[in-house]
């Protein structure tokens, strides 16, 4: 789990994804009006291609490791369809100095 603007929120790593991809529900509960932020383009989910909305994260901060001004998407699928947590894409991992892989283990630094 990470704190994204200042909420806990359940996510995954997702080095595939560019950006950090919120789930709609995550993002309202941080606050967030999605349907005030204009459709930016879309994504392409494992469920089809969906509308997302782009927005700038105060900060992300899991483990200690704290990122400011993190761009991210807002995925709108569908509640039925939707992720299983929120994913953390390269907008965040490549400001971090190292990821790496160790049996079962990610260790973020």
């Amino acid at each position: 789990d990470a704190r994204i603007n200042g909420r806990m929120t359940r996510v995954m790593v997702d080095s595939g994804a560019s950006l950090v991809a919120l789930r709609r529900v995550d993002a309202e509960a941080m606050g967030v009006k999605v349907d005030s932020l204009p459709i930016a383009g879309e994504a392409r989910t494992a469920g089809g291609v969906v509308p997302m909305r782009v927005l700038t994260l105060d900060e992300i901060d899991i483990g200690g490791i704290k990122e400011r001004d993190v761009r991210a998407a807002i995925v709108d699928l569908p509640p039925d369809q939707d992720m299983p947590a929120t994913l953390l894409g390269q907008s965040f991992l490549t400001r971090l100095s190292s990821v790496e892989i160790k049996g079962d283990e990610m260790v973020m630094r």
